[in-house]
């Protein structure tokens, strides 16, 4: 499923990043982060979600960091600032 979600119409790529989290977070939770710089504000706002509502367990320094590696490369950036320091 990773290697075609760039592939994904928006409805599909929301789906899909709900479904990847749902089924396999400790793998997909590494590609969450680059969708908050997506361009149609969908897709930001659902790997928000999606980022926001973690177990803590899968929030680590490195998706941290990831995290704000893409938010501030984010047009979307001002939309996404309520993202909390450690999620």
């Amino acid at each position: 499923m990773f290697s075609n979600l760039e592939s994904y119409d928006s409805v599909h790529m929301i789906y899909a990043l709900q479904l990847g989290v749902a089924l396999d977070p400790e793998d997909f939770v590494g590609v969450l982060p680059r969708f908050l710089q997506h361009e149609d504000p969908s897709v930001a706002f659902a790997a928000q979600r999606e980022l926001l509502h973690l177990p803590r367990a899968y929030v680590t320094r490195k998706l941290i960091d990831a995290v704000r590696k893409h938010l501030l490369l984010s047009s979307q950036a001002s939309h996404l600032a309520d993202l909390p320091e450690d999620l």
